[in-house]
């Protein structure tokens, strides 16, 4: 009982998607229950935020915010959809990164050369 709380409260994302991370919350809360310790969701909850890394600390006040309590469920799927929204900011930062990089490449390329003309 003792290795599945500790393990509950140091578990943590890293390069995990939200689906393999949550799954691994879940288990270990479900390991609690089976010998008869089960956690509240709350405390399943709170273990599963705090082993997050501070990219996910909007989704986390919004969600803490709330009247009324989320369900596991419900925290999972806010999860899931940040978790989308942040990959498609990261993929249009390295795309807009990589464009301004080619045209920043063809400029200097075609100064060089205009350059190396006008001699």
């Amino acid at each position: 009982m003792m290795h599945l709380h500790f393990q509950l409260s140091s578990i943590t994302k890293g390069n995990s998607s939200i689906t393999e991370y949550f799954q691994k919350v879940k288990t270990l809360g479900n390991n609690l229950a089976a010998i008869r310790q089960p956690l509240p969701a709350y405390e399943i909850a709170s273990s599963l935020f705090n082993g997050l890394n501070s990219s996910y600390d909007p989704l986390m006040a919004s969600i803490s915010t709330h009247v009324d309590p989320q369900t596991l469920e419900d925290i999972y799927s806010h999860l899931l959809s940040f978790e989308l929204r942040l990959e498609r900011h990261i993929t249009t930062v390295e795309f807009t990164v990589g464009s301004a990089n080619m045209a920043t490449r063809n400029d200097s390329s075609r100064g060089c050369n205009n350059g190396h003309n006008s001699n």
